[in-house]
């Protein structure tokens, strides 16, 4: 009878163990639910498309520039050439097989999710990726709108390019039309409304504190790609640093 007591006794503190365990994984803890649904459902984002920004005259203010996301769906992904992966990004190849190891190491939790591996890719880029979307399994592209202004204006600095430190001032608009000793001559402009002294000022500023103003090609500078309309740099001389 003692032994039968006993085994009763472990059998209900047996059940009560597993119970207890039971309810911790069914209600109290999420990580398993989360990893069963991620290995249950493919999970794909969807951008909306921006409105257009007009002004009174139906003139563009603010439009839509695609570009593209590179996403990643670990679980579908095989040997691929990771080289040729990297030279169309311009990643560093120990990066990608990094961030390849974190989604094997977490490829439970992940299961089916498609992650966003690049954001923002310009369309020249994923072109290229696109030609050779089929050597790169589990990889795929989404576009989306991203509103842009009608026109960009870029302020930034150069010490590389002169021979002296410089402030660029760029834009994406139609470029100079005119021959830059002409510009910079006083109430010579192309714009009907211009009076055609800005450049002839700041030509004259820069010239008596030892400076200059120059009309470089914008494609030698390394700049984004979307500037590609006017460039003026302020040159200033090394010794005035």
């Amino acid at each position: 009878m003692k032994k039968k007591n006993i085994l009763i006794a472990g059998v209900i503190v047996f059940a009560m163990i597993l119970l207890s365990r039971l309810f911790s994984l069914q209600i109290i803890e999420e990580k398993y639910k989360i990893t069963a649904i991620n290995n249950a459902y493919k999970y794909e984002t969807v951008y909306p498309a921006r409105g257009l920004i007009m002004d009174r005259n139906n003139r563009i203010l603010v439009g839509n520039k695609t570009t593209y996301d590179i996403n990643i769906t670990p679980i579908e992904v095989t040997e691929f050439d990771t080289l040729d992966f990297c030279n169309i990004f311009s990643l560093k190849l120990e990066d990608v097989r990094e961030k390849l190891k974190e989604y094997r190491r977490n490829r439970r939790s992940i299961g089916y999710q498609t992650l966003t591996f690049l954001k923002q890719v310009p369309d020249s880029t994923y072109n290229t990726f696109a030609e050779k979307s089929y050597k790169f399994p589990g990889f795929s592209g989404l576009s989306r709108k991203k509103s842009s202004q009608n026109g960009y204006l870029m302020i930034t600095s150069d010490t590389a390019h002169f021979d002296g430190p410089a402030i660029l001032v760029v834009d994406n608009g139609r470029g100079f039309q005119m021959e830059p000793d002409e510009m910079v001559l006083p109430f010579r402009t192309l714009k009907p409304s211009g009076m055609g002294i800005g450049l002839y000022y700041a030509s004259l500023v820069m010239e008596t504190i030892g400076g200059k103003l120059l009309f470089p090609e914008i494609h030698d500078l390394g700049l984004p790609e979307v500037y590609d309309g006017a460039c003026v740099a302020l040159v200033f001389s090394n010794n005035n640093q």
